[in-house]
């Protein structure tokens, strides 16, 4: 299921909640992605994403543990135009993704 998000703000509060940690984790976002918010028309929130080498490392380092992580991923693609759905989505308007 993907999402379609037009704003850096409305990116952030759905991957967190709380007022404090929205703030901090747009401040993050911004010092670790310069610009990238200024050249995005859409955010497409993939949840849901099995990431193979993260879950085998996971596993691998949790599993003798109690503790306790989902199998999957939210994984974030930035595309340049403001789009609706995902097969709008070309090699000119890709600009990337990453995994949270």
């Amino acid at each position: 299921m993907y999402r379609y998000l037009h704003s850096l703000d409305a990116l952030v509060s759905v991957i967190v909640s709380g007022e404090r940690i929205v703030s901090e984790t747009e401040r993050m976002f911004r010092e670790r992605f310069g610009n990238l918010p200024e050249r995005v028309g859409t955010y497409v929130v993939e949840n849901g994403y099995v990431e193979r080498e993260w879950r085998d490392s996971v596993e691998l380092y949790y599993g003798v543990s109690h503790y306790h992580l989902p199998g999957t991923l939210t994984r974030v693609h930035f595309v340049s135009e403001f789009i609706e759905s995902y097969e709008e989505i070309d090699d000119e308007n890709y600009l990337g993704y990453v995994t949270f």
